[in-house]
């Protein structure tokens, strides 16, 4: 009579490593899938006022409202310097750098495109999370901070945040942090002229 050997425990090991495996790739989203769905809700949440953060800088000024037509992130910016009566360094504008789908793209530059250009832009797969801003009368000087994006909970990763370089000046002393708490910003709002006058935010916050 011919008598049949179990499997070995090196096979059975295999067997349920494989198992485990292809449940794991069954229930996790694909990146690509999460990355669409991550953008497509970035969309979505233009359908309704977005939540803003507090502001820096004065009352005066163009007030402007700039978001990304058809949902983005912001994953930079554009800033301009130059000496404010020839003797106080200030930020007179700011350009949003957006990520979709599709890629990066800049958005509409406010205040005014005076003075040297300075680009601060997130690593790829980080996205701008909040800055630090020192204002008087107007925008003094910036640090922007970045996260990298969770595609799949449509957050930020608060553990991987790391800071810019200061662009600006150092007339001012007071000085105040804009943050979306962990959600990704999708655009800024404030009031500009001559110089950038008012500062601030806009994330995404579904409710």
């Amino acid at each position: 009579m011919k008598i049949s050997h179990p499997r070995s425990c090196h096979t059975i090991l295999i067997l349920v490593y494989a198992t485990l495996t292809l449940v794991g790739l069954v229930q996790a989203a694909p990146p690509d899938k999460a990355r669409e769905h991550f953008f497509a809700s970035m969309k979505t949440s233009q359908q309704k006022p977005a939540a803003q953060t507090k502001t820096v800088g004065s009352p005066t000024g163009l007030v402007f409202s700039d978001t990304l037509e058809g949902g983005g992130v912001i994953v930079g910016f554009d800033f301009w310097t130059s000496n404010y009566s020839g003797r106080i360094l200030v930020v007179n504008g700011v350009c949003p750098i957006y990520q979709n789908s599709k890629g990066r793209l800049r958005g509409k530059p406010h205040g005014n495109r005076i003075g040297n250009l300075t680009t601060v832009e997130a690593r790829e797969g980080y996205a701008v999370s909040g800055l630090t801003a020192k204002a008087g009368d107007r925008l003094d000087r910036v640090q922007v901070e970045f996260m990298r994006i969770n595609f799949a909970t449509l957050n930020l990763e608060p553990a991987t945040i790391y800071k810019s370089n200061w662009v600006g000046g150092t007339n001012s002393r007071y000085e105040r942090h804009l943050t979306g708490g962990g959600k990704p910003i999708i655009g800024i709002f404030g009031a500009g002229g001559d110089e950038l006058d008012r500062f601030g935010l806009l994330y995404y916050a579904p409710k």
